[in-house]
């Protein structure tokens, strides 16, 4: 869980990076990404100022939240669940 987090923030990182034609330098990330192993596919969007990050789907070593500290959550779906929550555009690439 925690290298596809890794994962998706160095996407955001080296995406954040570069300017795409047509597009705001903050808004680069935005779209679909797969981890490094592809197994997991990521939904980068943004609502009002702020990006958030979603599972969309995977077909990794698990697809329930089984590691969260929560026990009542440990039976969700990770698909579906927002992982990266409130994240700004800080200017200069960051």
């Amino acid at each position: 869980m925690r290298s596809k987090l890794f994962t998706v923030l160095m996407l955001m990182w080296v995406v954040g990076t570069t300017q795409t034609f047509g597009q705001t330098q903050s808004d680069a990330i935005l779209g679909e990404w797969l981890s490094a192993k592809k197994d997991t596919r990521f939904l980068i969007y943004k609502q009002g100022s702020m990006y958030f990050g979603r599972i969309l789907w995977g077909s990794g070593a698990t697809t329930k939240d089984s590691k969260n500290p929560d026990s009542k959550l440990q039976s969700r779906d990770l698909a579906g669940l927002t992982m990266l929550n409130n994240f700004a555009f800080g200017g200069d690439n960051t």
